[in-house]
């Protein structure tokens, strides 16, 4: 059980592209019938042998007098040989076949320990293997040379008290590969997990883009599936008892709506307020949180240090500002950490008009600030961008230079539009837009409100 996992990734290399039928057959089915047969035929052959050499009946002879007395199995082997025909050839034979399997199973476990150790399901350089290759060798002979038997035997014992744990994965090995078989065969709904892109060092990745063989789409550095291959708990979530208290403490409906600068969320948040919803603007909630005494401050001092905060307590906006439009990872955590007290102080204002409350949350990072699993709906607004600048000039008062660099400075469209549950184009008029809220509205929101309150 010990041996196997050590040598399945090199069985399973050297196997590659044969059908089931034929590793069963040529890598397990034959050996072990070789195995049998050599057993058979030289077990048998040793105990007629050591019969024959017995000073009486029932005694022992001569290779039973050096395994177990001697306690030397090794020199029974060439003892044994001895008395048959050919000593010198078959005793030179059987030395060339210890000494290959002793090559092979370095090998092998040099082979399995580098792909352990690559970081990717490539071949790796050369002098890697070798590395491992004498790796396996010194320690071998280390323990033969320092230790002698007595540490080799110590290993031995230590390798079948290890072996204990491994057959247990060995035998949820086999029930895991039953059933993809089954899957295989269309015998049994397939398993929905994740569909992982190839992962390569950073190293790796780097000289291949720079040898110009770097597939970009196959391969990441840092862990990425491929869209669409979420497993279900995911994509539905289960409802358990913390979901359920989770879905009481917030509205019936909740809707992230979101847009580039200037394209009309505003707007869009307006329509929604007159049909009902409560429109809360995450960035005014944020600031509203991140007062003295209030947890939320405390927590992000906690993350970026006293550094943030004036010395009466209150929070530095200019250098929270500079310090998160610098660093992506200082904003992700930022977001990290406020994101679940704006939510919830949000959720508190809905659930105060009743339990069938609609919620917009206004956010212009939504993919920084929340994710699309947290609301119902994500509403994106979109204008084109001399739409845009238009607006920039006439309400903020930029001039062109400005107003199409503050349109350069979001870097999140891509992210926006991949979130989308519903785009509304804003390249019309006010009275157009409206519109296209109110068919939403029906279409998504009233739905969803009926079938809450029927379910109340």
């Amino acid at each position: 059980m010990t041996w196997a996992p050590f040598v399945g990734m090199f069985v399973a290399k050297i196997s590659r592209g044969r059908t089931i039928r034929a590793f069963v057959t040529a890598s397990i089915g034959l050996p072990s019938a070789f195995v049998i047969v050599w057993i058979g035929v030289y077990g048998l052959t040793s105990i007629t042998s050591d019969r024959a050499s017995a000073k009486a009946a029932g005694q022992g002879g001569s290779l039973a007098h050096t395994i177990v007395d001697e306690n030397n199995p090794q020199a029974a082997l060439f003892q044994f040989l001895r008395d048959l025909p050919g000593y010198l050839p078959v005793a030179t034979l059987a030395l060339a076949v210890i000494v290959i399997f002793f090559i092979t199973s370095i090998d092998s476990g040099a082979l399995v320990m580098d792909a352990m150790v690559n970081g990717h399901e490539d071949a790796s350089v050369r002098r890697q293997r070798v590395f491992w290759s004498l790796s396996v060798g010194a320690v071998c002979a280390a323990i033969i040379l320092t230790a002698g038997e007595d540490g080799l035997s110590a290993l031995q014992e230590v390798i079948i008290v290890i072996g204990f744990p491994i057959t247990v994965l060995t035998v949820l090995q086999a029930w895991l590969l039953f059933q993809a078989l089954r899957e295989d065969a269309g015998a049994a709904r397939p398993m929905r997990t994740r569909q992982w892109k190839q992962v390569l060092p950073a190293e790796e990745y780097e000289r291949r883009a720079a040898e110009g063989v770097l597939d970009e789409d196959a391969y990441v550095v840092l862990p990425e599936f491929e869209e669409g291959t979420e497993p279900e708990f995911e994509t539905h979530v289960p409802m358990t008892a913390q979901t359920q208290q989770q879905a009481a403490e917030r509205a019936a409906v909740s809707i992230g709506l979101t847009g580039p600068v200037a394209a009309g969320k505003s707007v869009v948040g307006d329509a929604f307020e007159r049909r009902g919803a409560v429109v809360v603007e995450f960035d005014e909630v944020m600031r509203e949180l991140l007062v003295p005494g209030e947890e939320a401050l405390d927590r992000l001092r906690e993350v970026f240090s006293e550094t943030i905060a004036h010395p009466d307590g209150t929070i530095d906006w200019h250098t929270l500002d500079d310090l998160t439009t610098r660093s992506p990872a200082a904003r992700e955590r930022m977001y990290a950490v406020i994101g679940p007290f704006v939510r919830a102080e949000a959720d508190a204002r809905a659930k105060a008009v009743g339990d069938d409350s609609v919620l917009v949350l206004d956010l212009a990072l939504l993919t920084d600030a929340a994710t699309p699993r947290d609301f119902d709906h994500v509403v994106v607004v979109e204008a084109p961008a001399e739409v845009r600048v238009e607006r920039l000039m006439a309400e903020r008062g930029l001039d062109l230079e400005q107003a199409w660099a503050e349109i350069d400075a979001d870097t999140q469209g891509r992210e926006r539009s991949d979130a989308a549950d519903v785009v509304l184009s804003n390249e019309g008029s006010i009275d157009e837009l409206d519109a296209a809220v109110g068919a939403f509205w029906e279409d998504e929101v009233a739905p969803a409100l009926n079938s809450a309150a029927t379910r109340v």
